[in-house]
């Protein structure tokens, strides 16, 4: 054992000794499967946002105090030894974390960290993207420990859309055990799981959309104003995403995201001219109408739609005589895509999502020889995160096409999934 030894912020000892730099390979097999030890009550630990000492917080412990030794979490290469079975639990919906830096010395865990090149981020996101087929979604927050040397804590979510595949080779988690998929049966039946959930997400969202356009009790209905609707459904969700609808941790995050998202910033307006907002229940679903006067003298109408199987839906209907496809893209499309997908993640959903929309123009979005236009639906996905200018770019100029508007895709760009 070194001489200097200190507490690292997650409690674990760390010391200056010096360590072989583990290759790429041994910390991509870890990351593809992750080995958290269960505590003691059969709950999983789970590490968040982890930062160095001094980083802005008084009380670097306070998060995460150290553990008592019998409760340390062990490495995740001994954790493949003892056969844990880690993708029972990110099967399950749950984020597992991974701790790069660690060993056993004479039967104490220390942290003596790797040799990241000084960006351990950057690094680690290096590797994953070159070999990792899907590309998960990793955060990593990393701890400087001596030397120049790092501890890394990456958190993993769980595989939506299997088969997973590591430097071209297939691989599937049974019986406690990582194997290599050598099946041609096997393999099919991996490929059409990931595609079943593409279609599940893809068919929900569609679902959605429909019912709440067709919905007779929906704001705009018969009105001259336009109309648009987005769903927007994940390819995976956490088993417990019915509890997790109908709990006050979701409502209070529902109602938080619907007023940053959809109502007018114009706060401290006295009613009747202020933005109201009403929440209600259905026994598959829970909702928020937003009667919102204060736009610009465009009073605007939401109805925001969470459903039992996970799916968000956003209908927004505008007050407006006449408006163009950059209006309906800026003040309708946008806000409702990127609520749609935070209150998507606050219900736990993970892996590629996909999105339905559509789009009425009534009186006020008129298409070829001046006639109100027909229904216009548009599908995107999979993709990850919010909306991004280019995705909204796109949309504007199908619309236009719709309107009979010549309208050309960038020849320099990728079109957008």
């Amino acid at each position: 054992m070194a001489d200097e030894k200190s507490t690292g912020a997650l409690g674990f000892q760390t010391t200056t000794a010096d360590q072989d730099d583990r290759d790429q390979a041994s910390v991509l097999r870890e990351i593809m499967f992750i080995y958290p030890d269960p505590r003691e009550d059969g709950r999983l630990p789970r590490v968040r946002r982890a930062r160095p000492h001094g980083a802005g917080d008084p009380r670097p412990d306070r998060h995460r105090p150290a553990p008592p030794p019998r409760r340390r979490p062990p490495h995740p290469d001994e954790g493949r030894r003892q056969g844990l079975p880690p993708l029972r639990r990110l099967m399950d919906g749950e984020t597992a974390c991974l701790i790069l830096g660690a060993r056993k010395v004479s039967g104490r865990w220390i942290l003596d960290g790797m040799d990241f090149g000084g960006d351990p981020p950057a690094w680690i996101s290096d590797v994953i993207e070159t070999e990792l087929r899907p590309v998960p979604s990793v955060d990593v927050r990393s701890i400087s420990v001596a030397d120049g040397r790092h501890v890394a804590v990456v958190e993993v979510p769980p595989l939506a859309v299997t088969p997973c595949i590591c430097s071209g080779t297939v691989y599937e988690r049974v019986s406690g055990r990582t194997v290599r998929v050598t099946e041609p049966l096997r393999l099919a039946e991996l490929y059409q799981r990931g595609e079943a959930a593409q279609l599940g997400a893809e068919a929900a969202a569609a679902d959605v959309a429909t019912e709440l356009l067709r919905d007779p009790d929906m704001p705009g209905v018969g009105e001259a104003g336009p109309r648009v609707v987005i769903a927007v459904s994940a390819t995976a969700h956490p088993p417990d995403i019915s509890a997790r609808l109908f709990s006050r941790a979701f409502e209070n995050d529902l109602k938080s995201l619907v007023q940053a998202g959809l109502m007018s910033s114009d706060a401290g307006i006295p009613d009747p001219f202020g933005p109201t907002l009403e929440m209600g229940f259905e026994q598959s679903n829970r909702f928020v109408d937003v009667r919102d006067l204060h736009t610009y003298v465009r009073p605007r109408y939401w109805h925001i739609r969470a459903v039992w199987n996970g799916t968000i839906g956003i209908l927004g209907a505008w007050d407006a005589g006449t408006v163009y496809p950059e209006h309906i893209t800026n003040e309708l499309i946008g806000p409702a895509w990127r609520t749609a997908i935070q209150l998507l993640a606050s219900l736990g959903g993970y892996g590629p999502a996909y999105a339905q929309l559509r789009v009425e123009g009534n009186q006020a979005l008129l298409g070829r020889f001046g006639r109100p236009m027909d229904v216009i639906s548009l599908g995107r996905g999979p993709s990850e995160g919010p909306p991004t200018d280019a995705s909204l770019e796109g949309i504007e100029r199908e619309l236009r096409r719709a309107t009979g508007e010549a309208s050309y895709e960038p020849e320099d760009r990728p079109a957008e999934p």
